[in-house]
């Protein structure tokens, strides 16, 4: 019904008898597509405006009928469209966010919201958040595969400070870069945020400046739990802050950073960090160029860290790798003592 409602025929006004009767049934709101504007057969083809609006049904009336509702999963797009494809068709305009925002504030049992594989840019995340602002429920968001920058991430930012539920973020496969990952690292410092288990950064460019953000955030605060930075494009000396942040966090315990660079250097403080911390239970780091024996050392001291029974051998291996891998890693360089007091400073 909602997948098929026409814009510029105002469809979703025309709902009201159907929603009366389906109201008490209705609690999750799943839309795979949404139809765009086009001209109304009444129109004179001579009133068609130049640019044809982006606008997209609004959701009020529909959530003003169904307050039951606790998750909403939104596509702004079209499906199968063949020989028919235009750009506009999964395009959406600043008003479709601003309106949903408001839309969502009728939910009043709302845990979970995702609008994925949308066109949504740094103003469109800019309002939908001065809604979600306003809103005490909401457990999960996920905003992944859009097209999400840096401002865009910084209005994400003061929703993790303000927000007093919000468990599970996913922004994977966004545009998030360095200033975006500073932003979320500074939110999750303050006192009033959120109560983040799970953060999903993965297909983002944030590179070494938003690595370091987060790790400044995950030396210094207890959350979140599970943290996915997979493809953000770490640079060696983002490895080497990574085995610090290691040494010190005691609150994740699932991490993935798969298809970064970390090399052999990068390894050896992988290992050296993971030996000092038994708070990690999972962690994935597979094409991240790694030795073999820097590997084998890592899934043994996973194994520990699960309470996994080894072998007198396995234990024995573990500790002359550890203990050969300190030696070759190189602490004493002046850029990695400055790296390493910036990373475990405490914040003034």
């Amino acid at each position: 019904m909602l997948e098929s409602a026409q814009p510029q025929y105002e469809d979703e006004y025309a709902m009201d008898d159907m929603l009366d009767l389906l109201e008490p049934y209705i609690k999750t709101v799943r839309v795979t597509q949404l139809q765009y504007w086009n001209p109304p057969i009444t129109m004179e083809k001579e009133d068609y405006p130049e640019v044809y609006p982006e606008d997209h049904i609004t959701f009020s009336p529909i959530f003003a009928k169904c307050k039951k509702v606790d998750e909403v999963d939104i596509v702004y797009g079209m499906n199968n469209v063949g020989e028919d494809f235009e750009w506009r068709m999964f395009k959406l305009s600043v008003g479709d966010c601003s309106r949903l925002g408001t839309a969502l504030l009728q939910l009043k049992f709302l845990k979970v919201l995702r609008v994925r594989r949308s066109r949504i840019e740094n103003l469109h995340c800019q309002a939908l958040m001065r809604g979600l602002v306003q809103n005490k429920t909401l457990v999960e968001l996920d905003l992944s595969h859009c097209k999400i920058g840096e401002q865009g991430a910084l209005c994400i930012a003061k929703l993790i400070q303000v927000h007093p539920t919000l468990e599970i973020l996913n922004l994977c496969d966004n545009e998030v870069a360095g200033l975006g990952g500073e932003g979320i690292g500074f939110a999750l410092l303050q006192e009033n945020s959120c109560p983040l288990v799970s953060l999903d950064l993965r297909l983002n460019p944030l590179g070494h400046q938003g690595a370091l953000g987060l790790m400044r955030s995950l030396v210094r605060c207890n959350k979140p739990e599970k943290i996915n930075m997979a493809s953000c494009q770490f640079e060696e000396m983002t490895s080497y802050i990574f085995g610090c942040m290691l040494k010190v966090n005691k609150s994740l315990t699932w991490i993935d950073v798969t298809n970064n660079w970390f090399g052999d250097f990068g390894g050896e403080n992988l290992v050296v960090g993971l030996s000092m911390n038994t708070s990690v239970k999972w962690l994935d780091v597979r094409e991240t160029f790694i030795t073999p024996e820097q590997l084998a050392t890592v899934k043994s001291l996973l194994k520990r860290n699960n309470k996994e029974v080894m072998s007198d051998e396995e234990n024995e291996e573990e500790i002359a790798v550890i203990e050969q891998v300190k030696h070759n890693v190189t602490f004493e360089t002046e850029e990695s003592k400055e790296v390493e007091a910036t990373v475990q400073s405490e914040p003034e």
